[in-house]
């Protein structure tokens, strides 16, 4: 009652469910890394993004793929488009101070703020939101502690 407007956003991947909650629109996208033919990157990425990939060692392109992977779907459901706006429609760039900035026919989308994650190794979190404030690392809750939360507010 004391937030007028929350906004969510959820992902799945492997044994992993991420929600992401702010109080503008929001999305979150969790993605199992694994070997992916490199010629998709041509078909859903920007030329530039794509360039960038081929130009990294075959042991560093999985990692990279589902990095932007993760940051362009987060940017689709924060925009609410999902995939009815191609990936490759905008480009994400990486800052040397760690910065990640979405661009949208050469402008900078200031408006939107990104957050990547490590949950293990080998998977891939990424987060967008009109937020700049993000969480410094996500809380992890396994099923039997939220079943078992679930069970005694609902028992109660």
């Amino acid at each position: 009652p004391d937030h007028p407007k929350i906004e969510f956003n959820l992902s799945l991947s492997g044994h992993w469910v991420v929600l992401a909650v702010a109080p503008t629109p929001v999305g979150v996208d969790v993605e199992s890394i694994h070997t992916v033919d490199i010629d998709i990157a041509d078909r859903f990425f920007a030329s530039e993004e794509t360039a960038e990939l081929r130009s990294l060692s075959e042991s560093r392109r999985p990692d990279f793929f589902f990095s932007l992977w993760t940051l362009k779907e987060s940017f689709l459901k924060a925009h609410g488009t999902g995939l009815t706006q191609p990936l490759n429609s905008f480009r994400m760039k990486f800052g040397p101070d760690g910065s990640i900035r979405a661009y949208q026919a050469c402008a900078w989308l200031r408006h939107l703020h990104f957050k990547q994650y490590s949950l293990e190794t080998g998977y891939a979190l990424s987060v967008c939101s009109q937020t700049p404030e993000f969480v410094e690392m996500p809380r992890i809750h396994t099923l039997p502690e939220l079943s078992d939360t679930l069970y005694h507010q609902c028992s109660a």
